[in-house]
């Protein structure tokens, strides 16, 4: 199975907004 490097960016590029988002979620709960 290949993924062209388009669709790894598109998923790296989304893994890090969640990150981003979930820390700021966990920053604001506190």
């Amino acid at each position: 199975m290949a993924f062209s490097p388009q669709f790894l960016d598109d998923i790296r590029s989304r893994v890090a907004l969640n990150e981003i988002v979930a820390r700021h979620v966990r920053l604001t709960r506190q």
